[in-house]
C-alpha cells in the first residue's frame, strides 16, 4: 500500500469507503462466504473445489483453489496407504514455498483445507474446552452465539479411535 498522501495512495474517504461496503457485505456476500478467512466449498464451480475472502493491502482479494472433482485424505490417518502418503509428500514438495507466503496464496489454503483438515466439530450450541495436551470437553454455549476465549474452540483436533477399547 503507498503512502498516505503519495501520488496514486487511497484517500481516507476512498478507504472508508471500501470498509463499509466490506462491512455490509459486498464481495462476502456475493462471492458466498460467511465472513473473511473462512473458506466455502463450491461444488458448482467449473475448475475449483473452494473459495475464500482474505483482506490484503487494506482492500480484499478472491482466492479460489483445490481442484474440483479431487478427494484428498485431509489430516495424514494411522494406516494410509504409501500411495496416498506419497501425493501428499508430492504436493508439500511442489507446493511448500508457496504455502509458507502464509493466508494470501491458495496453496496455503489448499494445504490447510485439503491435506491438514481434521479433526471433530462441535453440535450446534456446543464448543470445545482444551485441557492439557489431548483432552478435550464439550461446553454448551446456548443460544448466544460462540466468542473464541482461552482454550475454546468449535473444532477439537483429536485422533479418532477405530475401535473400542
Amino acid at each position: 500500500m503507498r503512502k498516505k498522501g503519495s501520488k496514486g495512495a487511497p484517500t481516507e474517504e476512498a478507504i472508508r469507503k471500501s470498509q463499509g461496503k466490506m462491512e455490509k457485505g459486498g464481495v462476502l456476500k456475493r462471492i458466498g462466504v460467511s465472513g473473511l478467512n473462512k473458506p466455502k466449498r463450491t461444488p458448482n464451480h467449473p475448475t475449483k473445489s473452494h473459495v475464500v475472502v482474505v483482506r490484503k493491502n487494506g482492500g480484499t482479494k478472491t482466492i479460489r483453489f483445490g481442484q474440483q472433482g479431487v478427494s484428498t485424505a485431509g489430516k495424514p490417518k494411522q494406516g494410509e496407504s504409501s500411495k496416498q502418503k506419497a501425493r501428499r509428500a508430492s504436493f508439500k514438495a511442489r507446493h511448500g514455498k508457496n504455502i509458507a507466503k502464509g493466508p494470501t496464496s491458495a496453496a496455503y489454503w489448499a494445504n490447510k483445507e485439503k491435506w491438514e483438515k481434521g479433526g471433530v466439530n462441535a453440535p450446534k450450541g456446543f464448543h470445545w474446552m482444551k485441557k492439557g495436551e489431548d483432552n478435550y470437553k464439550i461446553k454448551k454455549h446456548g443460544p448466544k452465539p460462540f466468542k473464541k476465549h482461552k482454550g475454546a474452540s468449535l473444532k477439537a483436533k483429536f485422533t479418532i479411535q477405530k475401535k473400542h477399547s
